[in-house]
C-alpha cells in the first residue's frame, strides 16, 4: 500500500485529491495538512511514501517544509502540486530533491500515475516544466526526437502504457493484444532501446514526454 499525505492550504483541494484516489486500490491517503509545519510536524510522527505537497501557504510554505522533512528523511518522496509553475521553484524543487510536479487540476488517472511512478523510484518531470529550468539544451532535444522517430506507433504506445504504470494485462486489454504479445513486445523493445530492464522503460519514456 502506498501512504500519501496531502498537504494543501485549502480544505476543498485536500478533499478533493483524496476522493480522487479513494478509489485506488494501492493508494492510502493517511492525512492531510494544511501547511508546511503541519506537513514537518506529520512526516516526524509517520513515515508516508509519498507528499503531495503545495507551494504558497501560511506559516511555511512547501518549499522550506520540503527541505526540512528531506533532511529529516530523504527517503520521503515529494512531489510538488500546484496550479502553476514558476522557474524559481523547478530549481528550488530539483535542489531539494524533490521527485516531480503535478498539477492540482490533473485527472485521476495522471495522480494515480504520477504516484505510482514516483513510489517505484522514477523522477516525474513533464517537458513543459524541465523547459522552464532550462535543464534541457537544445541537441538534448534533437536527440530525444530522433529517438522517437526509431519506434514504431505501437512501440511508443507500449512505452506510454508503461509511463503510466499499467500492468501487462492491463496494457494488452487497452491495446487490444494478448498479455504475451505484449510481453514479448515489451522485452523486445528493451533490447532495442539499450535498456537494462523492461522496468526501465517507463523512464525512458518519460524523460521524452510519453
Amino acid at each position: 500500500m502506498i501512504k500519501v499525505l496531502i498537504v494543501d492550504d485549502i480544505s476543498l483541494v485536500r478533499d478533493g485529491i483524496k476522493m480522487r484516489l479513494k478509489d485506488a486500490s494501492d493508494i492510502e491517503v493517511i492525512g492531510m495538512a494544511a501547511d508546511g509545519l503541519e506537513a514537518v510536524s506529520f512526516c516526524r510522527e509517520n513515515i508516508p511514501d509519498i507528499v503531495l505537497m503545495d507551494i504558497k501557504m501560511p506559516n511555511m510554505d512547501g518549499m522550506e517544509a520540503t527541505k526540512r522533512i528531506k533532511k529529516y528523511n530523504k527517503d520521503i518522496n515529494i512531489i510538488i502540486l500546484t496550479s502553476y509553475v514558476e522557474p524559481v521553484n523547478v530549481r528550488k524543487a530539483r535542489e531539494y530533491r524533490c521527485s516531480g510536479f503535478i498539477y492540482k487540476e490533473a485527472s485521476l488517472e495522471d495522480f494515480v500515475s504520477v504516484i505510482r511512478n514516483v513510489y517505484h523510484g522514477f523522477e516525474v518531470w513533464s517537458k513543459d516544466i524541465l523547459s522552464l529550468e532550462g535543464v534541457r539544451s537544445s541537441s538534448e532535444e534533437v536527440v530525444h526526437v530522433n529517438d522517437l522517430k526509431n519506434l514504431t506507433e505501437k512501440e511508443q504506445m507500449l512505452i506510454k502504457c508503461k509511463v503510466r504504470c499499467l500492468q501487462y494485462h492491463e496494457i494488452a486489454k487497452e491495446l487490444n493484444y494478448s498479455e504475451a504479445y505484449v510481453r514479448q513486445l515489451a522485452v523486445q523493445l528493451k533490447d532495442k532501446l539499450g535498456l537494462q530492464s523492461v522496468l526501465e522503460l517507463a523512464v525512458w519514456g518519460a524523460k521524452r514526454g510519453l
